[in-house]
Formats: structure tokens, C-alpha cells, sequence
């Protein structure tokens, strides 16, 4: 048997694409279209987005009309007076729900900069936008009716993910009618990209006091998001990993050149030999003069041939 829910007069739905933090109210006026066959100039508080399921008529501004039939969808910003009257005898009908959204940070520090761009200025540059419904967007509209109506388990969830997914449709939709959409890189293009960036610059900057600035211009990010990604990939701070850059580098020039102690330690960004020597020492827990004398032996004696240095010097 059945249970029957009672459904609340209003949801309250918040949820995310990307940058915009998005909170929706909905009402009867979503889950049953009403048939009106006039409403009077008036504005809301909050932006409004209708889908048009019944008859036709016109939308008006105080500057502008659109023609609007079944089919068709409408976001109104939040202070723009308007006005709706049907066409003939019929009256309009409409499915609608109120909602607002603010920047906040990224869920995702890999998440693309462009994506996020044209997702804000998306939503900031509409004062009444005007578009069709395409199959998708019915399709998810329907779902969400259908899972508000329900109320299974999970129903909450599977909302806020339908609604997500109606936004980047119409986001879209916003992008390509303002020629502003762009074919995304793969996600794994995103990734790989950053994370090869980051790898070179931590290998071409071992040398001087690279700061986490340098490297969040290099690569577009805020400080956080490199933490993130820097802890995700890496499993250390920004800081951790440039030492770990200076000592593989110092570990490199001591078992492979004859490079002086004192040339090394200036080479991985020491003006003071006893510096170097004391922050090899702490990482490695020896010497440098001890370290290379250890890994120069256990590398002659793997090798088949004598190694030579950058200098053609061999090695002793």
C-alpha cells in the first residue's frame, strides 16, 4: 500500500554549478501549472524562471515584448518589471520557480577558468532572457515534478542534482545565444596540463626562493586551490614541495658532477655553504660531502661504464 506524503507549501533548494551558489523556492506554482489569463506589471525580489505549457500570449517590459508559446522558458532578474496577457481567448499556463545565486569558491580546484567565467557572466548579464525548451530540459523539469510529487528516499538529492544539471542547460543555452560558448578540454586535459606546469616549475625554479604568488599567476589559481591540488597530487604545502625540488637537484649534482659543496649550495639557491649543509642534513640525514660519497660508489658500481660529468672530467 502506498503511503501518501503531504507536500510542503514551499522547498527551499540550494545547490551548485561550478562557482554560483544557487538557492531555489518552489512552489504549487512549479508542480501545477495555473491557467492566467492576465498579470499585471509587477517585479519580484528574487529572479524567476517560467516554462510556458499552455496557450500563448506576450511577455512585456517596459522597454521590450516577446512573444511566448508552449515550449518556450523565460529568467527574469530580480527588479525588472514585466507584465504577461494571453493571446485571444486562451489563458497562459506556466510551471515557475523563484531563485537567486552568489559567487562562492570552487568546489573544485580543477575545475576550468573558462567553464567558471562564462557561468557567472552567464547569469550576471541576463535581465530577461527568452529561449525554447529543448528535449533534455522538459525531460528534467518532468523528473523533478515527478521525484517533488514522490518523495522517495533520496528525493531531496536527487533534486538538487536535477536542478543542477536544468542550469548548465540553461547556462548553455545563455552561453550559445550570446556567442559566448566554448567547446570544453576534457577534464583529464585540464588536469594534466596543470599538474605538468606545476612539476616544471617546481624543476626550473629549485634554485632561488620561489614563492606560492609565482606559481598562482603561472597557472591561474588562487592560493587555496594550489593547496588543494599541491596536497592532492603531492601530499605536501608548496613550501615542502620546493625543498623536496632543491634536495633532488642537490642529490643529482652531487652523485653526477664534481661540482665544489659550496657551487652546489649556491646552485640550489644557498648563498652560505653552512645553510645548504644544514638543510641537506635535516631532509637526507646526512652531510652532503657524506651523501656523495656514499651514492657516488653505489652508482660506480651499478653502472657498466665510468660516468663522466658536464665537464668530461671522470669521475675518481
Amino acid at each position: 500500500m502506498r503511503t501518501e506524503h503531504k507536500l510542503p507549501r514551499e522547498w527551499s533548494i540550494q545547490t551548485r554549478i561550478g562557482p554560483a551558489a544557487i538557492n531555489i523556492i518552489v512552489d504549487a506554482a512549479f508542480l501545477h501549472s495555473l491557467p492566467q489569463s492576465h498579470i499585471e506589471r509587477h517585479k519580484h525580489a528574487t529572479c524567476e524562471f517560467q516554462f510556458i505549457t499552455g496557450g500563448s500570449g506576450v511577455l512585456c517590459t517596459d522597454d521590450a515584448e516577446y512573444a511566448v508559446s508552449v515550449g518556450n522558458y523565460c529568467l527574469i532578474r530580480e527588479g525588472l518589471y514585466h507584465l504577461q496577457k494571453s493571446d485571444g481567448e486562451g489563458c497562459l499556463q506556466k510551471c515557475s520557480f523563484k531563485f537567486d545565486f552568489h559567487a562562492g569558491n570552487l568546489a573544485d580546484p580543477l575545475y576550468s577558468d573558462e567553464d567558471a567565467k562564462v557561468i557567472l557572466e552567464s547569469l550576471n548579464a541576463v535581465q530577461l532572457f527568452h529561449s525554447r525548451v529543448t528535449d533534455s530540459m522538459e525531460t528534467i523539469l518532468r523528473d523533478i515534478q515527478k521525484e517533488m510529487t514522490d518523495q522517495a528516499v533520496g528525493c531531496y538529492i536527487k533534486v538538487q542534482h536535477l536542478f543542477s544539471l536544468l542550469f548548465i542547460e540553461i547556462i548553455r543555452d545563455i552561453a550559445r545565444q550570446n556567442k559566448r560558448i566554448q567547446q570544453p578540454a576534457a577534464f583529464g586535459s585540464y588536469l594534466e596540463n596543470r599538474i605538468s606546469i606545476i612539476e616544471n616549475f617546481f624543476d626550473l625554479n629549485f634554485n632561488y626562493k620561489a614563492t606560492a604568488d609565482d606559481l598562482c599567476r603561472l597557472v591561474h589559481l588562487s592560493k587555496s586551490q594550489l593547496n588543494r591540488i599541491l596536497n592532492t597530487k603531492y601530499k605536501m604545502t608548496f613550501k615542502k614541495k620546493h625543498m623536496e625540488a632543491q634536495i633532488e637537484h642537490a642529490k643529482d649534482l652531487l652523485i653526477h658532477t664534481q661540482l665544489p659543496i659550496g657551487l652546489i649550495a649556491e646552485k640550489t639557491g644557498y648563498a652560505a655553504d653552512s645553510n645548504f649543509t644544514a638543510f641537506f642534513k635535516h631532509a637526507t640525514g646526512m652531510s652532503p660531502k657524506e651523501y656523495r660519497k656514499q651514492n657516488r660508489m653505489a652508482f660506480r658500481q651499478s653502472s657498466k661504464q665510468p660516468y663522466c660529468s658536464s665537464t668530461n672530467l671522470p669521475i675518481s
